[in-house]
């Protein structure tokens, strides 16, 4: 029980318990930078596989890209944090690239609807259903509700907007697809 005769006693003590446990919040997040520092090398020595490089890789672009939750869908940005919040979160998206790479190949590199993603899921499992959020469905059912009424009166939308799911086969496919987006959009080089 704190008294106060032990009051100086008991905030000197929670003062230490502070201080250790910034200390402790500061050496975790420097060991995740340094983690990270090492998976997005392709060339440090742990990232020997091909697997491994490839992962490096795919966390280097994510890392030095600017506009980045374009890349995921919705329920993954929900799903697995703010992937660019701080070090342990970013930490955490690179070791599960790490791991659908080397692992269960939970992974796949898709363009949906003319825009690159990263899809935690296999690409035999994805489809236009499972790579859609809900608000996303509900936008193309109203769409093709006002294509299906134009044709009706037959006054046929020229072009009309279409579902596309198309795969890039590797990471690399992927970065040149989002780079060359990047292009369109923002004139970058």
């Amino acid at each position: 029980m704190i008294t106060l005769a032990t009051l100086p006693q008991a905030t000197e003590s929670l003062r230490n318990m502070t201080y250790d446990r910034l200390e402790l919040f500061d050496n975790e997040h420097k060991k995740r930078v340094l983690a990270i520092k090492m998976m997005c090398d392709p060339d440090h020595p742990d990232n020997a596989f091909p697997e491994h490089r490839e992962a490096a890789r795919l966390c280097k672009f994510l890392l030095e890209r600017q506009h980045v939750y374009e890349l995921f869908l919705f329920e993954e940005i929900e799903s697995y944090g703010e992937f660019y919040a701080d070090a342990r979160c970013f930490y955490y998206l690179c070791n599960n690239i790490y791991h659908a790479l080397t692992d269960d190949g939970e992974i796949c590199y898709a363009n949906i609807d003319g825009t690159p993603r990263i899809l935690f899921q296999s690409r035999w499992e994805a489809t236009l259903d499972t790579v859609y959020s809900k608000n996303e469905k509900e936008i193309w059912k109203s769409v093709k509700e006002f294509l299906d009424s134009e044709e009706r009166e037959n006054k046929p939308v020229k072009n009309p907007p279409t579902q596309t799911l198309k795969f890039y086969n590797n990471s690399r496919e992927f970065m040149e697809a989002v780079e060359e987006l990047d292009k369109q959009k923002f004139g970058k080089n």
